[in-house]
């Protein structure tokens, strides 16, 4: 059968469509129930909820085609029409006939849309992205290395410079950054669907910045970078290039993400306006939402949370049974063996469950601002290749 709503084929034999008691089992179950059920209806009824859940919490289209028949399609559109009139303004490419020697890479349309740090909706978010896996190194590429700021030292810093120094700071977020690298090796590109020049639609684009999904673009933005901070004087940190010092202030550089230190707001408004000259960038005012994680300041104080990238998981799997638990890992638990993935009785419906998935969201928290977590994920995670029903409800655990 064909699903109009969500454009898709689907077997509605696999699908459980009528209100199920399902979760409210599992949770009624003790333990040692759970530990050694086994019910295949109870397991099939829930992994069809949960992949009913994740089929139909779906709002993102994939392709530009499913952003026509959207329901949001003029939203859409306008973030599509917004992209491309940056890269016009920046100058990205111009159009070229293609010729037979000619290396003609395609490209690709991807959708977001941007929450804010109570996990409203921001902006509608449409990306170019080039398909930079069909590059051929030595040739289309070469260096590709871009240093990032590890979050450890933006923990250190907030710690050091706002509640023991008392220092200002800002978030600010370039634009497009990647559009700012320059391109020193000749690059051509497929032109973007629905965007194609009328009367030059057999023309390709002959590219002079870096654009998303090339293999060098970060690099090329990072060399932009450094020169226009250079030239405003700043230092770049030799043990943490993404660090970058000047006698009154500091910055912190994750690829379009800057965090301004500095010891006045004077100093603090003046740097950013010198950047703000150099770059296109939005002042998102004190850090409030950085990388996944809350920054919330009460009185001298800074904490940390990530409530809002979980709340966004209990809603992405809001089908998950509830169960309240004191540990992320009970004390005597056996894990089952790790068994091959030819020889899972379920392997079929199993494969349904985004268990890797919830794996790495589950490692990211833990790694972020949830250590007492990354015991248990370390244990589950080492059957990614070959789990079963016992350790996905273990994996809920978690995550409850």
């Amino acid at each position: 059968m064909y699903c109009e709503k969500n454009k898709l084929e689907f077997d509605p034999n696999q699908f459980n469509f009528k209100p199920t008691t399902t979760n409210t089992r599992l949770e009624e179950k003790s333990e040692c129930e759970n530990e050694t059920s086994s019910d295949s209806v109870d397991e099939v009824s829930f992994v069809n909820d949960i992949f009913q859940n994740e089929i139909y919490m779906t709002e993102i289209p994939k392709t530009f085609k499913e952003t026509q028949i959207s329901p949001d399609k003029e939203k859409w559109d306008e973030a599509m029409s917004e992209e491309i009139k940056l890269m016009q303004n920046r100058k990205v490419w111009d159009l070229v006939e293609p010729k037979s020697n000619m290396k003609v890479l395609g490209c690709r349309w991807v959708y977001n849309i941007k929450h804010d740090e109570k996990n409203n909706v921001k902006k509608y978010k449409s990306r170019l992205v080039e398909q930079g896996f069909k590059q051929r190194p030595g040739v289309d590429f070469t260096d590709v290395f871009a240093p990032l700021v590890n979050f450890d030292i933006i923990k250190f810093l907030f710690v050091l410079l706002i509640c023991i120094l008392g220092w200002n700071h800002a978030q600010i977020d370039v634009k497009g950054a990647y559009l700012y690298g320059n391109l020193d090796i000749p690059i051509y590109m497929q032109q973007p669907e629905g965007f194609a020049v009328k009367g030059c639609e057999h023309y390709v684009c002959r590219l002079h910045k870096s654009i998303y999904g090339l293999h060098q673009s970060g690099r090329q933005w990072n060399i932009e970078l450094n020169e226009i901070l250079f030239g405003l004087g700043f230092h770049q940190n030799e043990l943490c290039n993404g660090l970058y010092t000047k006698s009154n202030c500091i910055l912190l550089v994750y690829v379009d993400d800057i965090v301004v230190f500095s010891k006045s707001q004077s100093d603090l408004e003046d740097s950013i306006l010198n950047i703000k000259i150099k770059l296109e960038i939005t002042e998102l005012g004190p850090v409030r939402y950085l990388l996944g994680v809350n920054f919330e300041r009460i009185g001298d104080s800074v904490y940390l949370h990530q409530n809002t990238y979980i709340n966004k998981l209990k809603t992405r799997f809001k089908n998950l049974p509830r169960r309240r638990i004191t540990l992320p890992l009970n004390v005597g638990c056996i894990l089952p063996d790790r068994v091959k993935e030819n020889e899972i009785i379920e392997t079929e419906l199993m494969r349904q469950i985004p268990y890797k998935t919830l794996i790495g969201c589950l490692s990211f928290i833990a790694n972020r601002s949830r250590p007492d977590i990354a015991f248990a994920v370390n244990t589950i995670s080492q059957f990614c290749n070959g789990y079963t029903y016992h350790h996905w409800t273990i994996v809920v655990d978690i995550l409850n």
